[in-house]
């Protein structure tokens, strides 16, 4: 071809040459540059034969683009079609339909999820027939492969009644496009639209899926309430409130409506099907009056031949035509009848009103290693710890990675005046005391502001305090110990514990493990290591860490000629573990072997059968045991782990058995007024602690139950009852006339609750003569005062007394120094110095056994050194 072109150039074309050849070079030329027009056939082909060896992309931004890609594709296919330009001259040549804002209506609900559709969305709700109406209709007329007849008034019948019936059918299975092409959809009959529906989700779904093994670990889980997760809950709030008045609005247009949820939901952060959430209602509008039309026939036009139009000509005929015009229909959009609340439920979208949304306030930024310790700070907090809405805020509270640690320490004071513990005596001189204080602050105020949470605690009537709580739970094989965020052993973190050792009150580490565990999940947390080494060891380490940073510490096993070492974090372990899956003698077993490797790790021992645990230890152990799970049982029953025997056994290894009646994980109570009758919930706790009394009461070995009985310390004071005057008057009473001690879920208690424990357990001593009665008044001032500061005295006593006995050893050898020595302010300085010394030990409850000796010792000892005054001055003149 090309020599021929070069040949007829070359000899200017002498004859004439032929068109056909330039003609045939110039179409191939043509279509050589010219792309292949993607179809619908070619692009889906396109798109579902990968290779086996590709991956496919499963990401969401590569599927929603892969989506709206093929989407265009296909949407560009068929406007280049020959069927589209078709419908679109058609339309465009003839006139308006009836109802064009019904059309726009269909064309809403079938098109609004194409990518093109939100562009032209302004033109298809104006109710015109404008070239964007058009142009969609003929694009519904091409994709459906509607019928054309020739004549348009059955053209538009035509394709006004298969819109309608794909506006149905679409409304009916809003998902057909993914497995129905659209020109078979208007030739199924229902059943046969939603049999190729479940066909084609059963394939799909039963085809396996490619993915690659998942050999990293389930990462960590911990829960916390972030600002935002509060400011989100608020914004949820809102959102879910114009949700619902949404409900009852009814729209002209459906866009404004689709569009309104839309931005709804995506506020939300849910991925919702709107279309399944709205339907259509048409109301039938007044009808206008009939109409009565007179039209005369029969004469001329001839303007000659015009008269008066009054006037009848002899030729003319009238004729009277009533007809009355059709009621008009309105189309209006709203909300399907229960179709929201659906699908919150099934998001678990739960509005939070604004009552609770105040009461997780002090909880905002506080990090809980479990579901059972966010539930125990719901329940403290008033807050419900089960049901949708508790629900709904733990999925949001849910975190993934490693537990932050808190920034911010936890302080404990004392209130005004307050001794000692042991100062003041109970009723009880043998009985234990003992308080559970979580490790977040129960007022929660200044902790929302920034600052540093204070509790008031009385430690005068506290033996011991659990601190809530560390948590154990399974990580992969292994075990993981995760301890409370602010049990740090950096000076800002130990203040709190050094408050508490100040004035004598021990404190213990509360062990728990999450809910709902399964017997080998138990089990291998008892049994298996930590990801650094034996668990066992891990516990014993967190709580004897020294806290040796402190001079006046340091100084401690000084001055005490050892008796006193060097005070650790903590001064015990207390276990609260769900053990209701251990139901058989081997599981129990391996529970009463842990419990014996951890007394032995905590004193310092060889493990073996005759270890026992004693009052007098330096670390205590102890076990707070569900009341329900020992009375629960029928006396023998091999599941329950809490019989008798292995109570036994728990006592021997165990410093206390702390019984605690109800849950502290369970939903509160409902609120009600002190003064009201205890309702049945509030005495539940009565009747699980006289459970208990009859339980130990019908045991045939009553001597192995005298061997228990002194170690049990019911717990009277819990979420449930406090605020509860009446039942807690009647519970505390029952149990001060049968045990020795009480425990108390959470301290620091409310100011009823601290009057009512205070009045039966340490009450006042009968007042003497009113002179008496002062002294004894200042005297417990002073004692108060002394007590907690009695080592800092004792560090600051052993510097002076330590200088005393420097100077008067040097006196013996500088003479100048004997006149200072005996002037009257140094001996009235050594005089007050030895009072002092008196006063700490005296004030300590640990001496109070000896304190008349002590009073008579330091009496002897004033009067040494008032008579080496006076041997003094009366050798004076002596070298």
């Amino acid at each position: 071809m090309i020599q021929l072109l070069s040949r007829c150039l070359k000899n200017r074309c002498t004859r004439p040459v032929s068109l056909l050849p330039w003609l045939f070079c110039f179409v191939l030329i043509f279509w050589g540059f010219i792309p292949p027009v993607p179809t619908a056939a070619s692009s889906t082909t396109a798109t579902t034969s990968v290779p086996a060896t590709v991956p496919v992309p499963t990401t969401a931004t590569t599927a929603s683009a892969t989506v709206n890609n093929t989407s265009q594709t296909s949407s560009d296919a068929i406007r280049a079609g020959s069927e589209f330009e078709k419908c679109n001259l058609r339309l465009r040549d003839d006139k308006a339909p009836y109802d064009v804002r019904t059309i726009q209506y269909q064309l809403n609900a079938l098109y609004q999820d194409d990518p093109q559709f939100p562009h032209d969305d302004k033109y298809l709700n104006d109710g015109r027939w404008g070239k964007v109406t058009r142009s969609w209709l003929a694009y519904f007329c091409a994709e459906f492969d509607v019928v054309q007849p020739a004549s348009h008034q059955a053209f538009m019948e035509s394709i006004l009644i298969d819109l309608d019936r794909a506006t149905y059918l679409n409304a009916l299975y809003p998902n057909w496009r993914g497995y129905i092409a659209p020109t078979t959809l208007l030739h199924l009959k229902q059943s046969e639209i939603a049999d190729k529906i479940i066909a084609g989700i059963v394939q799909k779904t039963s085809q396996p899926e490619i993915r690659k093994e998942d050999t990293t670990p389930d990462l960590p889980v911990y829960y916390q309430l972030t600002a935002a997760d509060l400011t989100r809950l608020g914004q949820r709030q809102a959102i879910l409130a114009k949700l619902q008045k949404l409900e009852s609005q009814q729209f002209e247009q459906r866009s404004t409506l689709f569009n309104t949820l839309h931005e709804a939901f995506a506020k939300l952060g849910k991925s919702v099907d709107i279309n399944a959430l709205i339907e259509s209602q048409r109301l039938s509008l007044p009808a206008a009056p009939a109409q009565t039309l007179k039209i005369k026939s029969g004469g001329t036009d001839n303007p000659q031949n015009k008269t008066d139009s009054n006037t009848t000509q002899p030729g003319d005929k009238e004729t009277t035509i009533n007809f009355q015009s059709a009621a008009p229909q309105q189309i209006i959009w709203q909300m399907k009848p229960g179709a929201l609340q659906n699908i919150l439920n099934q998001d678990n979208l739960v509005p939070v009103d604004k009552a609770l949304l105040k009461k997780l306030a002090p909880l905002q930024n506080q990090a809980f290693a479990s579901d059972l310790m966010i539930a125990m700070a719901f329940k403290l907090a008033g807050l419900p710890t089960s049901g949708e809405a508790a629900e709904s805020i733990l999925d949001l509270a849910k975190k993934e990675g490693n537990m932050p640690q808190s920034q911010t320490p936890m302080l404990w004071e004392a209130p005004d005046d307050c001794g000692c513990q042991d100062s003041k005596p109970a009723i009880q001189s043998d009985g234990t005391f003992y308080g559970f204080a979580p490790y977040w602050s129960l007022s929660g105020s200044p902790a929302a502001k920034g600052g540093t949470p204070r509790e008031t605690i009385r430690f005068s009537q506290l033996d011991r305090i659990g601190y809530i709580a560390a948590v154990i739970k399974p990580a992969g094989d292994n075990a993981e110990l995760i301890l409370p965020p602010n049990w740090q052993n950096r000076p800002e973190f130990t203040q709190f514990l050094q408050t508490a050792k100040r004035y004598r009150s021990a404190v213990d580490l509360v062990v728990t493990t999450p809910k709902h565990l399964t017997k080998a999940q138990l089990i291998r947390i008892l049994t298996r290591r930590t990801n650094a080494t034996d668990l066992v060891t891990s516990l014993v380490a967190a709580v004897k860490q020294p806290l040796g940073k402190r001079f006046v510490n340091q100084m401690k096993p000084l001055l005490s000629f050892g008796l006193s070492p060097v005070p650790t974090m903590g001064d015990g372990v207390t276990l609260y573990l769900d053990l209701s899956p251990l139901n058989d003698e081997a599981s129990q077993q391996i529970f009463l072997d842990f419990v014996r490797r951890l007394k032995a790790a905590l004193l310092g021992v060889p493990v073996s059968d005759q270890l026992t645990a004693t009052p007098g230890d330096r670390y205590f152990l102890n076990i707070v045991i569900p009341v329900k799970t020992i009375t629960s049982h029928s006396y023998g029953d091999p599941e329950n782990i809490y019989d008798l025997d292995n109570l036994n056994q728990l006592a021997r290894l165990t410093n206390l058995l702390i019984t605690l009646p109800g849950d502290p994980a369970s939903n509160p109570p409902d609120n009600t007024s002190a003064e009201q009758p205890a309702t049945q919930h509030d005495l539940d706790e009565i009747s699980q602690i006289r459970e208990l009394q009859a339980w130990l009461g019908g045991q045939q070995d009553q001597e192995t139950v005298a061997k228990i009985f002194p170690d049990i310390v019911p717990v009277l004071v819990t979420a449930d009852s406090r605020g509860q005057k009446n039942a807690l008057d009647r519970l505390v009473r029952l149990s001060s006339w049968n045990y020795a001690g009480a425990a108390f879920w959470p301290v620091p208690l409310d100011e009823a609750d601290q009057q009512l424990i205070s009045a039966t357990f340490f009450p006042e001593s009968p007042l003497l003569y009113p002179l008496l009665n002062q002294l004894r008044q200042t005297f417990t001032h002073v004692m108060n005062f002394v007590c907690p500061n009695r080592w800092l005295l004792r560090v600051t006593l052993a510097g002076i007394f330590t200088i005393m006995i420097v100077l008067l050893v040097s006196s013996m050898w500088i003479y100048p120094l004997r006149r200072h020595l005996n002037s009257l302010p140094f001996v009235a300085f050594s005089c007050a110095s030895v009072l002092a010394l008196m006063l700490v030990f005296i004030a300590d409850p640990f001496f109070k056994d000896y304190q008349l000796e002590i009073v008579f010792a330091f009496m002897l000892m004033t009067g040494l050194i008032l008579a080496a005054v006076w041997l003094a001055n009366r050798e004076g003149d002596k070298p």
